[in-house]
């Protein structure tokens, strides 16, 4: 629902596809790649599903995932469990994918194919083209999978100042981000401020997950 701004740049299904600002273009990073495991997967995954019932299977053009938020808690737990051991003894031991659990949903997807490389990917490339490092990088993210993120700028040889990796939750949740914010309302008043659309005060509380708060710099 934001395609249609010409100057911002997308990446869809955990950085398998790829658009540039200014482009049409959609890139797929996985194209040359052994697609083999999904039937595999997928017929898994039905196995499951015709057992639990109110789950269901979502195909994306590279991930598959399984929904069981539908079904009744406990049982769709048990189950998510079951699949998962069976799939990371199967197809995860056969091909180079990874089961990665989430907010009652079961994905398997290949291990190259993360968040946190394409935002090693795009540092590097923006970095390259403008020949330095970026002067600002804004990362948030809500997800267990986002960590990728946090833990790729972290590891990464741009300024420390420059990064505000950002998590959205619940305070008590373990992170690599930096900073936090507890909703995702939050997120929209941050980057209106940042923008100067509102003030400081309209934001919620952003609390830091390490370090400090960074003075204000005039200019």
């Amino acid at each position: 629902w934001m395609g249609h701004i010409s100057e911002l740049g997308l990446s869809a299904e955990h950085g398998s596809f790829l658009r540039k600002p200014k482009s049409e273009h959609w890139e797929n990073l996985t194209e040359k790649e052994d697609m083999s495991w999904q039937q595999k997967v997928i017929d898994t995954f039905q196995h499951y599903t015709e057992r639990t019932q109110g789950s269901f299977i979502e195909r994306k053009k590279i991930a598959l995932t399984w929904h069981y938020r539908r079904a009744d808690p406990d049982w769709g737990v048990h189950q998510a469990n079951e699949c998962r051991k069976l799939l990371e003894n199967t197809v995860a031991k056969e091909y180079d994918v990874e089961v990665m659990p989430g907010k009652a949903n079961l994905e398997v997807r290949p291990k190259f194919v993360n968040k946190g490389e394409i935002a090693k990917r795009l540092v590097e490339e923006y970095g390259h083209e403008q020949g330095m490092a970026p002067e600002f990088v804004l990362c948030l993210g809500d997800d267990f999978t986002d960590e990728d993120m946090f833990r790729s700028l972290s590891n990464s040889k741009l300024p420390k100042e420059h990064v505000f990796s950002v998590t959205v939750g619940a305070s008590s949740k373990q992170t690599l981000a930096s900073w936090h914010l507890l909703e995702p309302s939050d997120v929209i008043s941050a980057v209106a401020m940042l923008n100067g659309s509102v003030d400081a005060p309209n934001v919620g509380p952003i609390s830091v997950v390490e370090g400090s708060v960074p003075e204000t710099r005039s200019g």
